[in-house]
């Protein structure tokens, strides 16, 4: 006698498989799952067992049956409280927003229309991609090339070999030689932001890895990269290669959404984006 070697599924999972879910489908689901705080590990359209986990949490939280498959009854469930959630969340959005242009603004306001080189580097410290960060830091550029003319050949050559190292050290060097130079503020805005830049290191290594960990194909990269531009950024080509102008996009969304900065697509990033 021949074994029937029809498949056996189980009612849960002939139930999700009665759904013809496409692996987009399934992405959009693990990102549903994020969006709600039902961490799925993964958001690449394949239902692993984190995925399973975190749609069994998801059922168990609100009364389903499904022992961690997809029914229609999830699926609606999870739909409609992504919907309110994300609406929820572009709306704190906006909020945030106002808020931070608004105090911006008005430091501008008073920095940018006295127009000194104090002013400019204390609007810069507060707010380096600010609304006005651009017309600071052309400012402090032309303040610059005014200063070079009026100090001495010494100080001036000094500021230019410390300026074309651009390091901590030759900033700090300078300081020490030129105490109350004509560049000495100058330098030490150059040292914060060098040091700041150096302790955002690690969080940007820890946001590299987090975005590796997504496991997103060429497909989800495309879309990250076509819903930054339909925001009004500019990430670039849409091919999937996450170029240094990807990289500038997606850290401009996340310093608009009150997201760590670091150009990295972080669980967080992925799931907020792709509730616009």
């Amino acid at each position: 006698m021949i074994a029937d070697a029809t498949p056996k599924y189980t009612p849960e999972e002939q139930a999700e498989l009665n759904l013809g879910l496409t692996r987009n489908d399934r992405r959009r689901v693990q990102e549903q799952l994020s969006l709600l705080g039902f961490d799925p590990r993964r958001i690449d359209g394949l239902f692993r067992p984190g995925s399973r986990a975190a749609i069994n949490r998801f059922q168990a939280q609100n009364g389903l049956d499904g022992a961690g498959f997809m029914n229609p009854n999830t699926l609606s469930t999870l739909r409609n409280q992504a919907e309110r959630r994300a609406a929820e969340l572009a709306a704190e959005a906006e909020r945030e927003k106002r808020r931070k242009d608004a105090a911006d603004a008005r430091l501008w306001a008073r920095t940018g229309a006295r127009g000194t080189e104090a002013d400019y580097l204390a609007y810069l410290s507060k707010y380096p991609n600010g609304l006005y960060s651009s017309a600071a830091r052309i400012e402090l550029e032309r303040i610059e090339q005014e200063t070079r003319e009026t100090v001495q050949a010494a100080e001036r050559a000094a500021w230019d070999e410390t300026r074309e190292a651009h390091i901590v050290e030759a900033y700090r060097g300078f300081i020490d030689q030129y105490p109350d130079g004509a560049f000495t503020a100058l330098a030490q805005s150059r040292i914060d932001e060098l040091t700041a830049f150096d302790d955002d290191r690690a969080a940007r290594e820890a946001a590299k890895r987090e975005e590796e960990s997504l496991g997103m194909g060429p497909a989800m990269r495309v879309l990250v990269e076509r819903k930054l531009r339909a925001i009004g950024l500019n990430p670039g080509k849409a091919d999937g290669t996450f170029t240094k102008a990807t990289r500038t996009a997606i850290g401009q969304y996340q310093n608009a959404r009150g997201l760590p900065v670091t150009g990295f697509v972080t669980r967080r990033t992925a799931v907020r984006l792709m509730s616009e």
